[in-house]
């Protein structure tokens, strides 16, 4: 039986879920299977943990099933890359409060992860190839105040967008996970269905 998987990447300090794992398995009541992902942003090289990740997206796929992306934060850069190496298998990419603007990408010099960083100088690229198709398999969530991650950090032109009411970065994936899940699982299983009427390489 065909089934929509959703692999959540979480954001830096992802060697603890802190309930990510569980609130995402909860998803299921929303008709989808929820994994939780650790990139281990705290150290290594980006590239063989994206290709991590590209064997799990893979591995559903080749069982016959759909797969969505959710990404929080740093998380965010990591899924958008991994929709950019499989645009033709990727349903849909869910961004809450990403670190994924590209005019705010120039300098990863400073960054304290450097597989972060990595991702992010990857994604700055990447995202120049993403084509006005590609953007609308894509959603940004962004809370309605947030310090660490702005508004215009957290969105690039063209994509969908959702402003939450949560305040606070942190609380934003709090909202994400669980009184919003309902909006975005249901953006992806609509993405879904299109992607399963497309065919391949139509995306």
């Amino acid at each position: 039986m065909n089934k929509l998987h959703v692999i959540y990447v979480a954001g830096l300090g992802d060697n603890r879920s802190y309930g990510q794992a569980i609130a995402i398995k909860l998803w299921r009541v929303f008709g989808v299977h929820g994994h939780y992902h650790a990139i281990g942003w705290s150290e290594g090289d980006f590239t063989p943990k994206l290709e991590k990740l590209l064997v799990e997206i893979d591995d559903y796929v080749a069982r016959g099933h759909q797969v969505a992306l959710l990404g929080f934060s740093a998380g965010a850069s990591a899924v958008l890359n991994a929709f950019s190496a499989r645009k033709d298998t990727i349903a849909a990419v869910v961004c809450i409060s990403g670190f994924i603007q590209e005019n705010r990408m120039t300098d990863t010099s400073q960054w304290r992860h450097r597989t972060f960083a990595e991702s992010v100088a990857l994604l700055h690229a990447n995202l120049k190839t993403f084509t006005i198709q590609d953007k609308r398999h894509i959603l940004t969530v962004y809370p309605a105040q947030d310090k660490r991650v702005s508004h215009t950090d957290a969105t690039v032109s063209g994509v969908n967008e959702i402003r939450t009411p949560a305040k606070g970065h942190v609380q934003s994936i709090a909202y994400a996970l669980t009184i919003g899940a309902f909006s975005i699982s249901k953006y992806m299983k609509k993405q879904a269905r299109l992607s399963a009427t497309m065919t391949p390489g139509s995306k």
